[in-house]
């Protein structure tokens, strides 16, 4: 929303996104206002969040990238504190703040302890070409930039960033493949990819195998759960329950979805099902009581036993 109203003309400074992209809106060259992006790592929306943040890069508009350990969610306290340190920088470097030496000083530190403990050449490169494109215009960065040039010089920075380019096509592709199989007819093949995908986010170890794999779950999920929003808008019952089933299947433990997957069934008219998937809801800790007893997508199930046995569970 705020990106949006930057780009309806809004005076806007700058503008923070996490976890998700813009509007659908050009970017590149015509963002207006600076940006502070970050995303989990095994966020599903990494990668178009890191694609905003590469076209505004070469546009060379102002920019900040912040990954974060974790999956679609706001970022943690300290990315968001990195976010309005970076936003105090970019206030002194646009003449919007009265140039503060003692937290120019104080963020700079902070920031070269950051490039030093630093895992991994890309997160390196990425975090020295911050730091020389935050500071440029408040300090001399100049040994910090020559860093940075021998680093992307490397062979291994090079390899490093190869390796990163063909995982994230790799990610795309599966993507790609994933929502081919939307439809029932490719419902037995979904489930197998799924089943590979759901065993290496299992793994006991963090990996860019894992991250990938929960990512690409993750995003399974949100869009079977979107999908069936839009069949239930439309009637589609029978259809909504065969995309929340998907839901379900990749997230066991969420009882609200457990109860959208009953309302479907029962207003496709499948008795037991629906009952089956609401004592789900309730032993997986649904405990909305008035909102049971007054959904009207469960008319058909109130003189059943089993039904009134349910709704007497939740306290």
């Amino acid at each position: 929303m705020a990106a949006y109203i930057g780009y309806l003309g809004m005076p806007l400074a700058g503008v923070l996104i996490s976890g998700g992209g813009f509007p659908q809106t050009p970017v590149g060259s015509q963002v207006p206002f600076d940006l502070f992006a970050a995303a989990g790592t095994e966020d599903f929306n990494l990668l178009e969040v890191r694609g905003i943040v590469n076209i505004v890069a070469r546009a060379k508009k102002p920019h900040r990238f912040a990954v974060f350990e974790g999956s679609h969610q706001w970022a943690d306290a300290a990315t968001m504190r990195e976010a309005i340190e970076w936003f105090e920088l970019r206030a002194m470097t646009g003449g919007r703040r009265t140039r503060d030496d003692a937290l120019i000083a104080e963020l700079w530190t902070r920031r070269v302890e950051r490039v030093e403990r630093v895992a991994g050449l890309l997160a390196r490169q990425g975090e020295l070409a911050a730091l020389v494109r935050d500071f440029e215009s408040l300090r001399d960065v100049g040994p910090q930039k020559r860093a940075l040039e021998d680093l992307e010089k490397s062979k291994e920075f090079k390899e490093a960033r190869r390796a990163q380019e063909k995982l994230e096509e790799r990610e795309r592709l599966i993507v790609d493949r994933l929502s081919a199989l939307g439809g029932a007819d490719g419902e037995s093949q979904w489930r197998d990819e799924v089943a590979r995908f759901r065993k290496m986010s299992a793994a006991g170890s963090d990996s860019d195998e894992r991250r990938l794999a929960r990512r690409l779950l993750g995003g399974q999920a949100v869009g079977a759960i979107e999908a069936s929003r839009a069949a239930m808008q439309e009637k589609r019952y029978g259809e909504a329950a065969r995309l929340l089933r998907r839901a379900v299947l990749l997230r066991p433990e969420a009882a609200g979805l457990h109860y959208e997957l009953a309302r479907a069934l029962a207003l496709a008219g499948d008795r037991q099902p629906a009952l089956n998937e609401l004592r789900a809801a309730v032993e997986a800790g649904f405990e909305d009581r008035a909102r049971l007893a007054a959904d009207p997508a469960f008319d058909r199930l109130r003189g059943d036993e089993a039904f009134r046995e349910l709704l007497a569970r939740i306290q």
